[in-house]
């Protein structure tokens, strides 16, 4: 019960695991939120998982994060859109002129399928173009005058525990909320409001700062 605890707490197992808590501390607030009768236990449990964890190879697996983060850069493209639709297959014959169109923008338009529904990101004026177009019924949502911000990494990041977990912490940490979220190859990319825009660039550079 301490083990399982301590994994659904990201926060508090990697202070544990960086050697930041305090056992005492630590062990009554399990044996408080679950109700355990036996706090010598609980506070064992903890020194075990504490002691665990320092065999691993943590510090090997930071240098390894952080120096493919230091050779990544962030990138930002604004007027972007949200589209969200119904997954009906016969939308996916119509979506050539809008592809057309995003790409005329300037705009790289991804499309992620859901079991639900369909999201694409795009441009406003596709966008625009998309609600005109598109039958209501199959037309959810969409979001406008929104922020892509993308996190372009070298290809070390597929073997790389921890990045996407580390970017995504740093953000919601910081009270930003991701719209969208999506990561194709080495890019990591976030959608967020435009008012986000330089609290979520700065936020994801200092990411990036340092090995």
């Amino acid at each position: 019960m301490v083990r399982d605890y301590i994994d659904t707490h990201p926060s508090i197992k990697d202070c544990l695991t960086d050697g930041l808590i305090n056992l005492s501390a630590l062990s009554r607030r399990i044996v408080d939120e679950r109700e355990l009768e036996k706090p010598e236990a609980v506070l064992v449990a903890c020194r075990r998982y504490e002691q665990e964890a320092a065999k691993k190879e943590t510090p090997h697996l930071e240098r390894r994060l952080r120096a493919t983060l230091a050779k990544s850069r962030v990138e930002i493209a604004s007027r972007v859109a949200i589209v969200t639709l119904r997954a009906d297959w016969k939308i996916y014959r119509r979506f050539e002129m809008f592809l057309r169109d995003s790409l005329a923008e300037g705009q790289l338009p991804k499309l992620i399928q859901g079991s639900r529904a369909i999201t694409f990101i795009t441009d406003g004026r596709t966008a625009e173009a998309m609600r005109k177009e598109i039958e209501p019924e199959n037309l959810i949502d969409i979001q406008k005058d929104l922020v892509e911000i993308s996190v372009a990494s070298p290809e070390s990041i597929r073997t790389t525990p921890g990045v996407m977990s580390f970017l995504y912490g740093s953000l919601s940490s910081n009270g930003i909320n991701v719209l969208e979220t999506m990561s194709t190859y080495t890019d990591t990319i976030f959608i967020v409001e435009s008012q986000d825009m330089m609290r979520s660039f700065e936020i994801l550079s200092r990411c990036l700062e340092s090995e």
